[in-house]
């Protein structure tokens, strides 16, 4: 057996070993894989702890720096040379305990500057002038529908009071001719 299939077969062991340690999912056996690259004499507890490094990096940079999915996979990639896509990233942060936030869409929204301040201030002094307008024009409609009724009213008082003044009229010509 010769040194290169002696330290293949250890790595292969320490490969194993670690697997075992620190789980079988994507990020873990690239970041295995890319470990033993560079350091091929690595143990398994360095292998262990170089993975805890690692957890507790993406952690910082998610939480503390605020970086999105998008850019955990960038820095994943350009610092680990790990693979994946950002589902996958925040599946594995949720694995190893880390809140996941709701996407920014569904966030509201930081005002940073005096300009958006002033615009949100403008929109929702509109808001208020529309639902005041809505409230105006719902009883201006009751107030209208009001009226009709009464006009209608008033025009059946109308009819009544001309037929009377016609039956009075008839009456009182009726007097003058019979007296």
């Amino acid at each position: 057996m010769t040194a290169k299939n002696k330290s293949d077969i250890s790595q292969e062991i320490q490969r194993k070993i670690a697997i075992s340690m620190i789980g079988s999912g994507t990020i873990e056996k690239q970041f295995i894989r890319n470990h033993l690259d560079k350091n091929p004499s690595a143990t398994a507890d360095e292998i262990n702890e170089a993975y805890k490094h690692l957890v507790d990096d993406v952690t910082r940079a998610y939480l503390r720096a605020g970086y999105g999915s998008k850019k955990l996979v960038r820095y994943l990639y350009g610092v680990y040379g790990i693979t994946v896509t950002e589902k996958t990233v925040l599946t594995w942060l949720g694995k190893h305990g880390v809140t996941i936030q709701p996407p920014t869409w569904e966030r509201e929204r930081i005002l940073r500057s005096r300009w958006e301040r002033e615009r949100v201030r403008e929109i929702e002094g509109l808001i208020e002038d529309v639902e005041s307008l809505e409230k105006r024009y719902g009883s201006c409609v009751d107030e209208m529908v009001t009226c009709k009724s009464e006009l209608r009213i008033c025009k059946k008082e109308n009819v009544s009071l001309m037929r009377k003044l016609d039956g009075c009229r008839q009456e009182v010509e009726e007097l003058i001719l019979s007296g």
